[in-house]
C-alpha cells in the first residue's frame, strides 16, 4: 500500500482486507498479542486483530463500524483528554492510562501521508498491569529501605557506592552526595580491608556469605562496631552487578554488654567473700548445736549476728543497683524498680 493515499483509499483497503484478508497481513497482525485497532480520521474503527475480539469479547462484526469510546468507554461521545482527539491535531503520538478491571496503557500513532494530512490512526492497548503493580511495589519498598533505622547500602562490584538510604548517613555520618560514586573502603581500617576483599572475592565467585562483625570508621575518625549482612544483587540476565550491605549499628549493645559483664563482676566481688563466711559460720553454729557445745540462747544470738552480717551484704547490693540504675538511663523502667527495691 503506498503512503500517499486519502482517508476513503484507507477505508477501502481495510474493507478489503476484512472480506478478502491477505494470509500474510492476516498472520503477522493475528499474531500480536496487543488489541489493535485501525481507526479513520474520525475514530471509527475501520479494522482489528483477534487480540481485540478478545480484549473486547466480541466478534469483528460487532465491532467494525463502531467508535472505541462506545467500545471500551461506554459512552457516546471521545472522553476528555482522549488520546485520539489530541492526536489528530499533534499528528504524533498520544497515550494515556487506563483502568478497567486492570490497568492498560492506550497509545494512538497518526497514519500521515506524504502531504501532511491525518488519514487515520494505530490505536494499540497493552496490558501494563504487572508493571504498574511492581512500580508501587517498589515505591513502597523504597519508602521502607529509605527510612529504616538500619543502614542500607548498595555498591558497583568494584566496590563504588551506588545508593545510601538516611539510616546509612545517621550511622556513618556522610551524606548521599558525600559517599555516592566514592569506594566504600573509605569505611574500612586498614586492618579490616583484607576481609573486605575475602569477602568480595566470595559474592563475586557466587558463594554466600554469612552475617558478621566488624569495627567501621565514622566521618568523624571514630569507629564503631557493626553487625553486616551482605548479599550479590542480579540483573535481568541473572549475571551479579553490585552488593548489598545491610548494617546494624552495635555500638550502644556491646557498651550496654561490657557494663553488664562490670555490674555483674562486682556483684559477685561484693557478694562471694561475705557469703562465704555466713555460710561457714551458720555451718558452724548448726555443728555446735548438734553435739550440745552451744546453748539455744547462744545459737540464737550467733544467728542475729549473720543475719545482720546478710543485712549488710543487701545494703552493698542496694548501694551498687543504685549507681548503675543512675548511670545507665537505657535500662527499662521495670528492672530500675526492681533493681532500687
Amino acid at each position: 500500500m503506498e503512503n500517499k493515499i486519502n482517508a476513503d483509499e484507507l477505508r477501502e483497503w481495510t474493507n478489503k482486507q476484512t472480506e478478502s484478508p491477505d494470509r500474510m497481513w492476516q498472520m503477522i497482525y493475528n499474531s500480536m498479542a496487543e488489541p489493535i485497532f485501525i481507526l479513520s480520521n474520525e475514530g471509527e474503527i475501520l479494522y482489528c486483530n483477534r487480540a481485540t475480539e478478545e480484549f473486547l469479547e466480541m466478534p469483528s462484526k460487532d465491532i467494525l463500524g463502531r467508535h472505541c469510546y462506545e467500545l471500551v468507554h461506554k459512552l457516546s461521545h471521545f472522553i476528555e483528554g482522549c488520546p485520539f482527539v489530541k492526536s489528530m491535531g499533534s499528528h504524533k503520538r498520544e497515550s494515556y492510562q487506563l483502568f478497567m478491571d486492570k490497568w492498560y496503557m492506550v497509545k494512538i500513532d497518526p497514519l500521515i501521508n506524504d502531504d501532511g494530512d491525518v488519514i487515520g490512526a494505530i490505536h494499540f492497548i497493552t496490558d501494563i498491569n504487572e508493571i504498574v503493580r511492581l512500580n508501587t511495589d517498589k515505591t513502597n519498598l523504597a519508602e521502607i529501605v529509605e527510612n529504616t533505622c538500619d543502614a542500607i547500602v548498595s555498591i558497583k562490584t568494584d566496590g563504588i557506592v551506588k545508593y545510601w538510604n538516611y539510616g546509612a548517613e545517621k550511622l556513618f555520618g556522610y551524606s548521599e552526595d558525600e559517599i555516592t560514586g566514592k569506594d566504600i573502603r573509605i569505611l574500612f581500617t586498614e586492618s579490616k580491608k583484607e576481609h573486605y576483599e575475602e569477602i568480595m572475592k566470595k559474592l563475586l565467585s557466587g558463594e554466600t556469605f554469612e552475617r558478621f562483625e566488624s569495627a567501621l570508621l565514622l566521618k568523624n575518625g571514630d569507629e564503631a562496631e557493626i553487625s553486616i549482612n551482605v548479599q550479590p544483587m542480579y540483573d535481568e540476565r541473572g549475571i551479579i552487578n553490585g552488593i548489598s550491605f545491610m548494617a546494624h549499628d552495635l555500638s550502644q549493645e556491646r557498651k550496654a554488654e561490657r557494663e553488664l559483664l562490670s555490674f555483674v563482676t562486682e556483684s559477685a566481688l561484693r557478694l562471694k567473700k561475705p557469703v562465704e563466711i555466713i555460710r561457714n559460720n551458720t555451718e558452724d553454729i548448726k555443728n555446735l548445736l548438734h553435739s550440745d557445745k552451744i546453748s539455744k540462747e547462744d545459737a540464737e544470738i550467733l544467728l542475729n549476728i549473720q543475719i545482720t552480717n546478710a543485712d549488710k551484704i543487701l545494703e552493698n547490693l542496694k548501694e551498687l543497683n543504685n549507681a548503675v540504675v543512675k548511670k545507665q538511663t537505657s535500662i527499662p523502667d521495670a528492672y530500675a524498680e526492681f533493681l532500687k527495691k
